[in-house]
């Protein structure tokens, strides 16, 4: 009796080292999460040099984090799909000291807080155009917010233009008169966006929300940038 219980102690064991072992290789690492990122970056012949975050959440995601900017919750989804949305919202609440997360400072520093365990971090940047490149071509894009102004529409709608133009260098010429000087901003409201590309030729940045493309000038999104957050691995 004493060698058969032996012998389940060793198959127990062995069980468990198997166990812990496929855990670990299971688990994807910072590295491989960068690797990963760098095969969803598109170089274009115009130089166009533009992020595939093709994320769509669920709708039972969207319910789980109802309060989250759905800019924000695409890119978490995009760097890590199979993020632990029970864990997440655990942090939220206990970071807000209520049910329900009530400032978006709670969420951001939440987010961070979430992220920190994965030794990420998200973090508050001051936005240049060099630096948001850096993180384009580490296949990062940047949660951004705007001050809302309806006159994102007229640089939504040059889209079109950008299209027909026969090659960057002209569109770059008509460029420079279409981008506009001045904004009607009202800053009490915001828009969340993700930046998820760039032209360094004409100095433009790709910035998605409201399920519209908006190449924005880097004068441009100067003057409407009211945050700016970046992800580090």
């Amino acid at each position: 009796m004493k060698a058969l219980r032996n012998i389940f102690i060793i198959i127990a064991s062995i069980a468990i080292s198997f166990s812990a072992a496929h855990a670990q290789r299971s688990k994807t690492t910072n590295a491989e999460i960068k690797t990963k990122l760098l095969q969803n970056i598109v170089k274009e012949s115009n130089g166009d040099v533009i992020l595939k975050v093709k994320v769509n959440p669920t709708k039972e995601i969207l319910e789980k984090t109802r309060d989250i900017p759905t800019s924000l919750l695409v890119m978490l989804l995009y760097v890590d799909p199979k993020m632990d949305l029970e864990r997440y919202n655990k942090v939220m609440q206990k970071d807000a000291g209520t049910n329900k997360v009530r400032s978006v400072s709670d969420i951001l520093e939440a987010t961070d807080k979430y992220l920190s365990a994965n030794n990420m971090q998200l973090k508050q940047i001051k936005f240049s155009a060099n630096n948001a490149r850096l993180k384009l071509d580490q296949g990062l894009p940047l949660f951004i917010s705007l001050y809302s102004s309806g006159d994102y529409g007229k640089i939504a709608d040059r889209e079109k233009s950008r299209l027909a133009a026969t090659d960057i260098a002209a569109w770059k010429k008509s460029l420079g008169k279409l981008q506009l000087k001045s904004f009607n901003l009202n800053k009490n409201l915001i828009t969340f966006a993700l930046m998820q590309g760039y032209n360094k030729q004409t100095g433009e940045f790709l910035i998605l929300f409201n399920g519209k493309k908006h190449w924005f000038t880097e004068s441009e999104l100067k003057k409407v940038i009211s945050n700016c957050h970046e992800l580090r691995i």
